[in-house]
């Protein structure tokens, strides 16, 4: 008798060896694409979820990806970002420096 759902486990059993899918595959790609049902706390799937899974993960297969220093380094460029600097102003300039004003205390006396 086949089970109505199958856990993550299974499904990854359910992949032939040479493609090397295991249950943490299973259930990143389930979850990043939104594939399965919890119950109980686990994620279980049903054989058209199966079939997704399969279908996902041929795509997977086609895509070529990139090398892992490749993708840090675009991770790294896209993150920092140059901040402009700021320039002091001129002597000459009719800007006036006012001096910061006394922080009233809290504790003691009053301010």
């Amino acid at each position: 008798m086949n089970p109505l759902v199958y856990t993550a486990a299974q499904v990854a059993a359910m992949f032939p060896p040479e493609l090397a899918v295991t249950e943490y595959w299973v259930n990143a790609t389930a979850r990043k694409h939104k594939v399965g049902t919890i119950i109980r706390r686990k994620r279980v799937f049903t054989l058209p979820q199966v079939a997704r899974l399969v279908e996902l993960q041929d795509l997977e297969a086609q895509q070529p990806r990139p090398a892992r220093r490749e993708r840090a380094k675009t991770d790294r460029q896209s993150a920092a970002k140059p901040k402009p600097k700021r320039t002091p102003p001129a002597a000459d300039s009719d800007v006036t420096l006012r001096p910061r004003p006394d922080r009233a205390r809290s504790y003691g006396g009053s301010a």
